[in-house]
């Protein structure tokens, strides 16, 4: 693909509707990693879940444009999903300001379920629309096959800290292993056409799939968030371990 300068940048994938479908699989990722933010909360709040959509239209639409374009295209769709989650709990300018600067402290110091403040909000839209951002930029290149699923990954670990203590939630990592086996399957090489071409005769996927749900779903059980404690409560322990010993 061409920038606006008319170079050429080998590194990008060459098939446009092959790296909007990379994005677009991202996007589902994120918007399932958005409904679990919800928990953070304790309740859903749709502007989590829709806070990964601006930044992924603006990677979509600038797709083979420069480098710089793409960073500022990237920055207004962080601002603009982060500006809405503030909006959209009575916020203002000074409550989008503090979302980007002490709303991550704020969510760390307070207790769970952590309040329904504007800046905090923002701040878990910011978050996920920053490492939306991130992904969608590394889809976007042949290099990064699977590195885009790092942000994805990486943002669920930070909302199931944030969202403790919980009880055993396994529908996101089986809808995020769904997401991740489908984003792996398409490769950022050749075009959507002949992804999809090989991918009819590959019926052992489906039941490499059905495994994967099953593990995941399993592995969530004797995982259970029942018994963690608050990551903000700073409580000393009744006794220490004596792992020295």
């Amino acid at each position: 693909m061409s920038d606006a300068s008319g170079t050429r940048d080998r590194d990008v994938a060459p098939d446009r509707a092959l790296s909007t479908a990379r994005v677009a699989v991202l996007l589902v990722g994120f918007a399932v990693v958005g409904a679990a933010a919800g928990a953070i909360f304790d309740q859903s709040l749709w502007v989590l879940i829709v806070a990964a959509l601006p930044p992924s239209i603006a990677a979509v639409a600038l797709l083979g444009r420069s480098a710089p374009l793409r960073l500022v295209g990237a920055a207004v769709g962080i601002g603009l999903a982060t500006g809405i989650a503030v909006v959209s709990e009575g916020g203002d300018v000074a409550a989008l300001i503090d979302a980007f600067s002490s709303g991550p402290q704020g969510l760390l110091s307070t207790e769970w379920p952590s309040p329904l403040r504007p800046d905090l909000i923002g701040a878990v839209a910011a978050t996920i629309a920053t490492a939306t951002a991130i992904a969608d930029e590394l889809a976007g290149r042949r290099r990064f096959h699977l590195l885009a699923l790092l942000p994805l990954i990486v943002t669920y670990v930070a909302i199931v800290g944030l969202s403790a203590p919980k009880d055993v939630t396994w529908w996101p990592l089986v809808l995020l292993a769904v997401t991740a086996t489908t984003f792996a399957a398409l490769r950022p090489t050749g075009t959507l056409h002949d992804r999809l071409a090989l991918l009819r005769g590959e019926w052992r996927i489906a039941p490499l799939l059905g495994v994967a749900i099953v593990i995941v779903a399993l592995t969530t059980i004797p995982v259970s968030l029942t018994a963690r404690a608050d990551p903000r409560r700073t409580d000393p322990p009744m006794q220490t371990a004596p792992l020295l010993d």
